[in-house]
């Protein structure tokens, strides 16, 4: 976010206030949105850039006009330390990293891994459910309830296992049900992906996320018990919140709470 001089701006009746001195008020302030591996062609930003943060982008422009707003695409390895450092104002990821901050020292600018571990704040918006996309035309596309090892045999649509979280929460699930997956196509861009499902090439886990306005040829489905679903983050700077970046996370907040109410309601048949 790239404030202008962001030490009095309204909301309503609501003012937020920098009451530091004029020469140390913040002037600039941005906000990191996870994007693994953002430069490999092709790769489909599906996720928080895609859904929340354009909602949020044009509440928070709604409420503070004179703000002009800065989005940076980052992953966690860059952004956790630019947190520190203060270049980065707030990060919103869906990357368990930021819950552990589980990077090897050489992430972090100044000190051990372990102290900088305590300069992160992270705080966990919603979880994103994870759910079973197959084709329309599948045998269990009409059963009853259904979990992971239905799907034991049959091939899956994968994200990169060295840059999407997604595909590594989906390998441990695999495994705890029990089966080695047998991947028949890999991919980081989910629409991708699930023309692939379309086309009857195999099934697919994919976030609730990503399966608002789901194509017509795809059937969506729980599992259960449901796989560990991903979790949507912000990350700050511990200690200290930017009146920009405490405005955000309000207006993040009230975001995601009206797209938990909107979720659709994936019952078995």
């Amino acid at each position: 976010m790239d404030a202008q001089q962001f030490d009095d701006v309204g909301r309503g009746e609501e003012r937020v206030r920098d009451r530091r001195p004029v020469g140390q008020r913040q002037r600039r302030a941005q906000l990191a949105v996870d994007l693994p591996d953002q430069q490999r062609a092709g790769r489909d930003a599906r996720g928080a850039a895609a859904s929340i943060l354009p909602l949020a982008i044009a509440r928070f422009r709604e409420l503070y006009p004179a703000v002009e707003l800065s989005i940076a695409m980052a992953d966690p390895i860059e952004s956790i330390p630019k947190l520190r450092s203060g270049e980065f104002d707030m990060a919103l990821s869906h990357d368990a990293t930021f819950e552990t901050v589980d990077l090897p020292p050489s992430a972090f600018e100044g000190g051990d891994g372990a102290d900088a571990r305590g300069g992160i704040e992270v705080i966990r918006l919603f979880d994103d459910p994870m759910y079973v996309a197959m084709p329309i035309a599948h045998p269990l596309a009409g059963s009853g309830v259904l979990d992971l090892a239905n799907f034991a045999d049959e091939p899956w649509m994968l994200a990169t296992t060295q840059s999407c979280p997604d595909s590594r929460r989906f390998l441990r699930a695999c495994h705890a049900a029990g089966f080695e997956p047998r991947i028949a196509f890999q991919s980081d861009d989910y629409p991708a992906m699930l023309g692939f499902v379309a086309a009857g090439v195999g099934v697919a886990l994919v976030p609730d996320m990503v399966t608002r306005g789901i194509r017509d040829d795809v059937a969506i489905r729980p599992l259960d018990p449901a796989p560990p679903p991903r979790p949507i983050l912000v990350a700050l700077p511990a200690g200290y919140r930017s009146p920009a970046a405490a405005a955000m996370l309000t207006v993040l907040r009230e975001v995601s709470d009206t797209w938990i109410a909107g979720r659709p309601v994936l019952a078995a048949t």
